[in-house]
């Protein structure tokens, strides 16, 4: 099948009591945008909302306004309040389904964290199974850092990324699962170029006009 590429714009939401109550600091967003428009990418909207059902839902519905490509992060993992994907199945109308394959990868990445220590036992708790419960028709996306994997899923002309919040498992998913997808449907190249004025006053500056 040939990949038909279209011009990108993008949606950031940030998903997290703890961002919003500036417990943690969110550095996420600005870590993708960077590289997003290095990719050729338009980013449209950033969003960030606490971790409610609701409030995930009307968020995701706004971002698709006007974005066909929609990054989130945080509240894969878990506990209790990583509702992500129960949040975006129940927006986009789908159930949520045990995904075998990201079974596959919880499973070695628990055997993992616990030979290297990092983790007490292996075992397939209820909580590391929750994160296999992915909604229809989505896409694991391998994690090798830590527990969780993110998920892809296709809705109409809508890509949806889900990653973990933490900023190592974002980062590696982000590179090995998103920019191959990004440089595979991307229509536009970033160019950029950088001019120098002399003048340090902006209100001098300001009646300039570049070509």
């Amino acid at each position: 099948m040939t990949t038909r590429k279209e011009i990108l714009t993008a949606g950031i939401m940030p998903i997290g009591n703890e961002v919003l109550d500036g417990i943690v600091h969110e550095s996420n967003a600005n870590w993708m945008e960077i590289r997003l428009t290095a990719l050729g990418v338009q980013i449209q909207r950033l969003v960030s909302v606490r971790d409610e059902i609701e409030e995930i839902g009307k968020a995701l519905k706004f971002v698709m306004e006007n974005c066909n490509i929609i990054i989130t992060s945080g509240g894969l993992g878990p506990t209790h309040d990583d509702m992500t994907l129960k949040a975006i199945a129940k927006a986009l109308g789908r159930e949520i389904v045990e995904n075998a394959e990201a079974m596959k990868i919880i499973k070695r990445q628990y055997k993992m964290l616990f030979e290297k220590k990092i983790v007490a036992a292996p075992d397939m708790t209820d909580a590391r199974m929750k994160m296999a419960q992915l909604p229809e028709g989505a896409i694991p996306l391998d994690n090798r850092v830590g527990g969780a994997p993110g998920v892809r899923i296709h809705d109409n002309d809508t890509t949806i990324f889900c990653l973990p919040g933490v900023p190592a498992e974002l980062k590696f998913i982000f590179e090995d699962s998103v920019v191959p997808w990004v440089k595979e449907n991307s229509l536009l190249k970033f160019h950029e170029r950088i001019i120098e004025f002399q003048m340090r006053d902006e209100s001098v500056f300001a009646p300039q006009r570049c070509l």
